[in-house]
Parts: C-alpha cells; sequence; structure tokens
C-alpha cells in the first residue's frame, strides 16, 4: 500500500502545483474595436471592424513566456453593447487590456497614432505607464501625435485593470491606410505591444 499512497501523493503535487502555475500566469486581452452592427469607422469599401480584427490576429502566436497568455474579445465579426464589453474584459480578471482601432478624419491630410489612457479608472498610474512603455517602441511609420492622452472611455474607465486604447492610423489617409493595411507594420505592432507589456 506504501507504493500506492506514495503515487497519489506525488499526483496530488502534480496537480497543485499545475493550478498554482496556472493561477500565476497573467492575462493579455486584446480587444478589437466595434464589431457586428457597429462598423467603427469606414472609407470607401474598408471598415474598422474588419481591418482591426484583421490586425488583431497578428498578435497570436507572439512568444509571451510562461508569464503571460492572450485572450481575444472577440475572433469574429461578434457585437457587444459597451458596457457587454467591459463585463467580458473583467470576466477573464486580465493583467491589462489593449483596445485597437483605427482613426478617420473629414481632413484625408490628418495622419497619426494616439495612445490614450483613462485617469479615471483606479490603475490610472499603471495605465499611464503602459501608454508610456507602448509609446516608447511603437513603430515610428506613421508619426504618434498627443500621446498619451486621457479619454474617458468606458472600455478603459470601467475595467478593472489597467488598459490602453490606440488608435492605429487613419483610415482616411492614404498614408496611414497604406501602411497599417500592411503585414510588416501589424507584426511589428503587435511583438512592440506585447513586448511593452511583458518587459
Amino acid at each position: 500500500m506504501k507504493p500506492l499512497r506514495y503515487t497519489f501523493y506525488l499526483l496530488f503535487l502534480f496537480i497543485a502545483l499545475s493550478i498554482h502555475l496556472q493561477a500565476q500566469v497573467k492575462t493579455i486581452v486584446i480587444d478589437p474595436g466595434h464589431g457586428g452592427k457597429d462598423k467603427g469607422s469606414t472609407w470607401d469599401t474598408l471598415l474598422e471592424k474588419d481591418l482591426i480584427l484583421d490586425f488583431a490576429k497578428y498578435f497570436e502566436g507572439i512568444d509571451c513566456g510562461p508569464e503571460y497568455r492572450i485572450e481575444f474579445l472577440r475572433t469574429s465579426d461578434e457585437y457587444f453593447t459597451l458596457n457587454g464589453r467591459v463585463q467580458k474584459i473583467n470576466e477573464l480578471k486580465p493583467h491589462c487590456i489593449i483596445s485597437l482601432h483605427h482613426s478617420m478624419n473629414i481632413d484625408s491630410l490628418q495622419s497619426g497614432v494616439q495612445v490614450f489612457y483613462c485617469r479615471e479608472n483606479y490603475n490610472e498610474k499603471a495605465s499611464l505607464a503602459l501608454a508610456n512603455k507602448v509609446i516608447k517602441l511603437f513603430p515610428k511609420d506613421i508619426p504618434i501625435i498627443n500621446s498619451p492622452e486621457h479619454a474617458n472611455f468606458l472600455v478603459l474607465r470601467d475595467v478593472n485593470c489597467p488598459g490602453i486604447l490606440l488608435e492605429i492610423g487613419y483610415m482616411t489617409s492614404e498614408h496611414d491606410r497604406n501602411i497599417i493595411l500592411s503585414e510588416d507594420y501589424r507584426k511589428r505592432v503587435a511583438s512592440a505591444i506585447i513586448q511593452a507589456i511583458v518587459q
């Protein structure tokens, strides 16, 4: 009976250790903005909800190391209310949330990347620190403007974790549009964001 008891003891230790290690893994939530009936910004036949979902796919397969994992708020053309979005994020109990968007402007020459955080979130300092890290590592193909900037976005204000929202270029700018559609740029942006988080 002793060998059997010893085997059960080792199995118990293994299970306990596995649960402990899983609890230590930090979740990074990638939120591709809009979705479903919420098209977001538009230009010609291009819809922000589709472009940003494609953009988010470049986070797949990035090596975050053993301490982190990536969860996507949506992986299809799915609609959430803003409150529903916040609720789903909070259910995941993430380490942080990155909300991805593209901008538009009636001025087709308007160009730039903007990084927002929320002062009304109790994780304001951590959010601001994350914004600054992302800005430092972010590819400069499109200039970063007026950032980091405070915005009282619900998806940043009401989540129970640090978070930032990125407006990655203007769909209405030919210069920005050509860059944000580039596979190389998308890969570098995704890598820079994750690197800023796990550093």
